[in-house]
Formats: C-alpha cells, sequence, structure tokens
C-alpha cells in the first residue's frame, strides 16, 4: 500500500465537486491534461493523478501518457517516482514514472490499496 501527499484532479468527475484541486500541481511540477471521454483504463474513468511532491521541482516539461486517452506533463525530477492513476470509484493503479518514455508502464490491476490526501483524511477524522 502507498501513501500519497498530493494530486492533480477533473473536479468535473465528481459530483458534487471538489473546491481547491485542480489539473496542476504545486508550482506546475505535474499537470494532467484535461481527461477526456476516452480518459478510461481497465473499464475505470480517470478522475485525477496521485504524487509524492518533489520540493524543489518546477515546470513541468516531460509530455507523458499512460495509453493514448491519459496525459499528463511532470517535471524531470519525477523521474523514477512512485504516481498512482485514481479513479472515479476511488480505486487506483501504481506506475513508476519514466521520463525517457513516453508511454508509462502501469504495474497492478486496479485495486483500493493506496491513499491519497482525501482516503488519509478521511481515514484519521474516522479514527
Amino acid at each position: 500500500m502507498a501513501t500519497f501527499d498530493s494530486f492533480v484532479f477533473d473536479v468535473t468527475s465528481e459530483s458534487p465537486q471538489q473546491i481547491g484541486p485542480s489539473l496542476s500541481g504545486a508550482n506546475n511540477s505535474v499537470v494532467l491534461t484535461k481527461p477526456t471521454v476516452s480518459s478510461v483504463y481497465s473499464g475505470k474513468t480517470l478522475a485525477g493523478i496521485l504524487y509524492n511532491d518533489i520540493s524543489g521541482a518546477g515546470t513541468a516539461t516531460a509530455n507523458l501518457s499512460v495509453f493514448s486517452g491519459i496525459q499528463f506533463s511532470v517535471h524531470p525530477l519525477y523521474n523514477g517516482s512512485t504516481f498512482a492513476l485514481y479513479f472515479t470509484d476511488r480505486s487506483t493503479t501504481t506506475f513508476t514514472v519514466n521520463t525517457a518514455t513516453a508511454l508509462q508502464t502501469v504495474t497492478q490491476a486496479p485495486g483500493f490499496d493506496n491513499r491519497g490526501p482525501n482516503e488519509r483524511r478521511r481515514f484519521a477524522v474516522e479514527f
């Protein structure tokens, strides 16, 4: 199980929409290209990307994708970092960022093992 401290999120994927999250992270170091109808992986619709923020990472310059419908950009300092695709049903799947190749390789099937900032807050409130 992985825990992530940051996320970029398509607020239009939820009802009611969250206030605050956006398609770009701190300093624009991680940017999710606006998801489209084709932003589907394993039958699940993408809501966002979870990651751990790297202090000092500047503007995203590496354009990457997970299949053709899921596109995002990261700063090169994120090379080797674990990211997770976050779906509308709150499931996730992880991958390791490789800025040397545009197409990223997902390393696990979607499941409910990983936690982003929302799940961490929910867990803290419940316990």
